[in-house]
């Protein structure tokens, strides 16, 4: 779409991996092209590139920007953003990736483990994974109630856990604002625990998920509270909590492994966040710039909230001029809040 002083992308969910035409894309992972590459931005999953090394050191860091990842005529290659490498006007939504991706799997997994180890009341020996859910739930509710917390979801099921059989890896369906909720509950029965543990193995266990969980809030705390762009000492703190939360989680997986239980997958979106992290650090270290803009300029979440509001105006006027009657109702609105706000 064209504007008289510039131009505007918009792009709809997974358009970045389809519209674009990108040979190099997550999607590769679903198919026998995994040496291709699994990110736009860097060779992250081709031979010697490991995508799941998240360290400040990974070697797929040296090779940002430096290959194209479309063949001919794409997407990027038509807008004129940045000449040497136009990819990098395909951006990450910082509240999809977390709040809407991997955030949702640290949750389930954080859950699922702490009634299997019988950190949650009403535990016992032998349980389904059904009760153990219900059991979960009845605790957080109690919690909620006692915080003047109040979330979406209706309760912990097999369902909405995507935890159909024990081998699938599972992730919760919740809103966007109760993925913070959750792992301030997370965050508060870990430690609830820490100085009376089952057994002495638990301890980093435990530890992960507090530490991780509070991180969690703590990143996403700066950013809210925060404008366009953040300050030198915001932006390095939102590089160790996002460091400490992307650590937490790793550390949760390999443990998951050891023990056998399909928790914690690592997905391309952990890949995604620390590309978000590593352009923290890039600006904050090698352009020593004064001011760090935030991530969350890419996010999306006003979009859809402003969706939200006109799918709600249309739903109250006549099927026969539902466009018309829209828009007159929605700039009514602006004005009041314009003489409102005089």
């Amino acid at each position: 779409m064209r504007h008289h002083d510039g131009a505007y992308l918009i792009l709809r969910r997974h358009d970045k991996q389809t519209k674009a035409k990108l040979t190099r894309s997550y999607l590769n992972l679903a198919s026998k092209s995994e040496n291709k590459g699994i990110c736009e931005a860097c060779l992250g999953g081709t031979p010697g590139h490991d995508w799941t090394d998240y360290r400040k050191r990974a070697t797929y860091l040296q090779t940002m920007y430096t290959s194209r990842p479309y063949v001919g005529s794409s997407l990027p290659a038509l807008l004129p953003f940045d000449a040497s490498k136009p990819e990098y006007v395909l951006k990450t939504d910082v509240d999809h990736n977390f709040k809407g991706g991997w955030g949702r799997q640290l949750i389930a997994s954080c859950v699922l483990t702490l009634a299997d180890l019988g950190y949650l009341p009403g535990e016992r020996p032998g349980a389904s994974i059904k009760t153990k859910l219900e059991n979960s739930w009845s605790n957080f509710h109690l919690w909620a109630k006692a915080n003047g917390k109040t979330v979406h979801l209706q309760g912990f099921t097999k369902t909405n856990f995507h935890y159909t059989t024990r081998g699938t890896f599972p992730f919760v369906g919740c809103k966007f604002a109760d993925t913070l909720v959750f792992l301030k509950w997370i965050e508060f029965v870990a430690g609830l625990n820490m100085g009376r543990e089952k057994d002495e193995s638990h301890v980093p266990l435990l530890l992960a998920m507090k530490e991780g969980a509070a991180a969690a809030h703590r990143f996403f705390s700066v950013l809210h509270s925060n404008s366009l762009w953040l300050c030198q000492e915001e932006a390095t703190a939102c590089i160790q909590d996002g460091r400490a939360m992307i650590n937490a989680y790793m550390f949760l997986a390999h443990r998951s492994i050891e023990i056998g239980k399909p928790y914690f997958t690592n997905v391309p979106k952990h890949h995604q966040f620390a590309h978000i992290l590593n352009e923290f650090e890039r600006q904050v270290d090698e352009v020593c710039a004064p001011l760090v803009i935030s991530p969350q300029a890419w996010a999306c979440s006003m979009d859809e909230d402003f969706i939200g509001h006109v799918s709600r105006i249309s739903r109250r006027v006549s099927s026969r001029t539902t466009e018309t009657m829209t828009l007159k109702t929605y700039l009514v609105s602006c004005k009041y809040q314009e003489l409102k706000n005089k």
